[in-house]
């Protein structure tokens, strides 16, 4: 008999101290979840204001070469201006979509019905009593439960949120972080025994690239997004064409699930505006087509391969995540789960095993 359970107890030992070890690890992480959230938000951010730093830095050369600090303060300012240029540019059309939608509801909504009630009318007559019953029950149920889950994700969002003041840390956080993170990582390098600093290092390094490859990849698929949604809709005459592609690149960012939850109310509009179930059933199949792409092509090309997870770890994260935070939960959920996995595999190529006996 080989395994744990052969293993003297020495060995036994060791094992219950590492897992108590974890258990306290664990505990001592739950407890400062919102802090940990904070520093996450903020490395987020820094890691998408980092290739315009460094654009900046390499402006400069010999005596004129751009300090670290000038450039984050470059970097923040071109990103307030241009946010402050979007604002200006893109909420009074937004606006304008917005009360417009508002107004013309009721209209959209009747629509909407219409096709619906066609639908049914053809889901009531060309299928038979039994299918239809067996279906009619699952759709009341996963509709119970998609309420129950919605319930408490929002429940979970408003409670992530009470930290709502603590989010101004996070761009004062991302500019320290930018300005001066040799000397943050020389000071947190401080604190590790120095037997374990050659591997702090290198897992530092490699959480850095994985981590700068994410964010900026999610970054471009959420504008791709944006403009492939906006521009199929307007030139597919819809209505309230900005505000769809808006939140369909903005869902983009939630892996998987989010391309899904930004197509519910694009193919809701295409039905409500034209009335039509077969041109509706065009549009979630080039819907669906769009986020196949996507996914097989365009994330591995932009993202790489190194993160190497499987949509099923990747839905079960956001689960959890949607579970105990919410929507900040979600958004948080791929990059953490990427950089527990890569903790896990350095830790396994650089430490051996229990040896078994």
């Amino acid at each position: 008999m080989s395994g744990i359970f052969s293993m003297p107890r020495e060995s036994w030992l060791r094992y219950l101290v590492r897992l108590a070890l974890a258990a306290a690890i664990i505990y001592a992480i739950w407890q400062v979840r919102l802090v940990l959230i904070i520093l996450l938000l903020a490395g987020l951010l820094a890691y998408t204001l980092l290739p315009l730093v460094l654009a900046f830095q390499r402006l400069g050369s010999g005596r004129w070469k751009v300090r670290r600090s000038l450039a984050v303060t470059f970097a923040f300012v071109v990103v307030i201006a241009f946010l402050w240029a979007m604002i200006v540019s893109l909420v009074p059309p937004l606006a304008q979509e917005v009360a417009e939608l508002k107004t013309k509801y009721p209209e959209h909504q009747q629509a909407f019905a219409n096709v619906w009630s066609s639908a049914r009318d053809f889901y009531q007559t060309n299928l038979p009593e039994s299918v239809r019953s067996a279906l009619d029950d699952s759709f009341a149920e996963w509709e119970t439960r998609l309420a129950a889950i919605s319930s408490r994700m929002v429940s979970a969002t408003f409670r992530g949120l009470g930290f709502v003041a603590e989010l101004f840390l996070v761009p004062i956080l991302a500019f320290y972080f930018l300005a001066d993170a040799g000397g943050l990582r020389r000071q947190v390098t401080f604190f590790v025994p120095r037997h374990l600093q050659a591997g702090f290092d290198h897992s530092l390094d490699g959480l850095n690239d994985i981590m700068y490859r994410y964010v900026i990849g999610q970054l471009i698929l959420c504008l791709i997004a944006f403009a492939v949604v906006s521009a199929a809709l307007l030139a597919l005459g819809i209505k309230f064409w900005l505000l769809l592609g808006l939140l369909a690149g903005i869902t983009r960012a939630v892996p998987i699930i989010g391309p899904l939850l930004g197509g519910i109310p694009v193919v809701a509009a295409v039905l409500a505006q034209s009335q039509s179930l077969p041109f509706g059933i065009g549009v979630t199949v080039g819907f669906a087509l769009l986020h196949l792409i996507e996914s097989k092509y365009l994330m591995p090309a932009i993202l790489g391969r190194q993160l190497g997870l499987h949509p099923v770890l990747i839905i079960f994260a956001l689960l959890v995540g949607a579970e105990f935070l919410g929507l900040i939960g979600m958004f948080i959920a791929v990059p953490v789960l990427a950089a527990i996995k890569f903790l896990i595999t350095d830790y396994r190529s650089r430490v051996p095993p229990i040896a078994e006996v």
